[in-house]
């Protein structure tokens, strides 16, 4: 699985836009639509899944266009429970893309992590990727003290 985050797609003359295609592969993508006084197209995210493994992956949930969660199915890696992955991008806190978001993606990305849990009984797993855009100046960016029992 090959994940892009925050790339930006073509336009041809009638503004549809090209994907950029790759042999062997399924695409999975959230185009964000463009803004009218924007200059050029604004970013996707995607994922790109062999085609022998696709079968094994499905789109699960896309309802804004900065998240896009996919299913792994847990018999892909031998595993009793699927696997849910979050791929995001969190536009800056300067971005005039800001204005028309009217909850956090870290929210948004939260209340379906719980909706997911509750619906699968708390029998699965997750995976958050992408650009969080996320600063952390001086501090460290991990977790101190964390020690795995």
């Amino acid at each position: 699985m090959l994940f892009i985050d925050t790339c930006h797609c073509w336009t041809n003359w009638s503004h549809t836009c090209w994907y950029l295609s790759v042999d062997g592969c399924k695409n999975f993508t959230l185009h964000r639509v463009k803004s009218v006084n924007a200059k050029r197209d604004s970013g996707r995210v995607c994922c790109y899944v062999r085609n022998k493994y696709a079968d094994f992956v499905s789109m699960h949930k896309s309802d804004s266009d900065d998240i896009l969660w996919l299913k792994l199915s847990g018999h892909l890696l031998s595993c009793q429970n699927d696997v849910y992955i979050c791929l995001t991008y969190i536009v800056p806190e300067n971005s005039s893309w800001n204005v028309f978001s009217t909850t956090s993606v870290y929210d948004r990305v939260l209340l379906h992590i719980a909706e997911i849990s509750t619906a699968c009984n708390g029998a699965c797993t997750f995976i958050v990727l992408g650009d969080l855009n996320s600063r952390v100046g001086n501090l460290v960016d991990y977790v101190e003290n964390d020690y795995f029992n």
